[in-house]
């Protein structure tokens, strides 16, 4: 008796069935959906080496305020949720941040409210960063005897945690939802290709492809 006359229909059925499941994975090995990216961010050189163009710009369906901090003013002196990372030659990584200004009342939030396709930039200088606090790893920076990769990281959640005890409602900080995800940008050369510090790099024989930027 041959074997395939012992398979009863039912038995047939559910052999075909599970050999279309190998075939189109029934989903088994199917990875979760990553999360839609909603806000995106990079940095820019400017003409001046110690300053750096930050842009945000909402490539999502929806209106979004990002909390980016708080203080007296509206400068870019207070914005202090966004993360500047340097990182070297070895991998290593160090944060720095935007120092702010010390507030004695009338505070205010800093947030970028952002419609769907809209942008919001500032300048970031380098010389009102816990950076240039730190003189020994600035004049190693600055003497191009190193070579850096700069990352900008916005954190919307941080912002909002950091600055929940300002005067007024965080609800009412901005006029849109607060945005709570995460984006980094792509990194860039730090000291810029066009200033003395890249020239002086690249005479010792580096270049971009001796660098390579970590996945955030």
């Amino acid at each position: 008796m041959h074997i395939t006359n012992r398979l009863f229909p039912g038995h047939l059925f559910l052999l075909l069935g599970l050999v279309f499941c190998w075939i189109s994975d029934c989903g088994w090995s199917q990875q979760p959906p990553k999360p839609t990216t909603e806000i995106t961010i990079s940095v820019t050189p400017t003409k001046d080496p110690n300053v750096f163009m930050i842009a945000l710009q909402n490539v999502g369906q929806h209106g979004l305020s990002v909390v980016l901090g708080g203080g007296c003013t509206e400068s870019h002196s207070d914005v202090t949720a966004v993360t500047y990372r340097l990182i070297n030659e070895g991998l290593v990584q160090i944060d720095f941040r935007e120092l702010g200004r010390p507030c004695a009342g009338n505070y205010s939030f800093t947030v970028a409210d952002l419609v769907p396709g809209g942008s919001y930039s500032y300048d970031m200088h380098v010389d009102d960063t816990t950076l240039a606090m730190d003189e020994g790893l600035m004049h190693a920076v600055n003497a191009g005897k190193a070579f850096y990769l700069l990352r900008v990281i916005v954190d919307g959640e941080k912002g909002i945690e950091e600055n929940h005890w300002g005067k007024g409602s965080m609800k009412e900080a901005g006029k849109f939802p607060l945005w709570r995800g995460k984006a980094a940008s792509v990194c860039i050369p730090f000291p810029s290709p066009g200033s003395p510090d890249w020239h002086g790099y690249a005479a010792r024989g580096g270049s971009l492809r001796n660098a390579s930027c970590p996945a955030e």
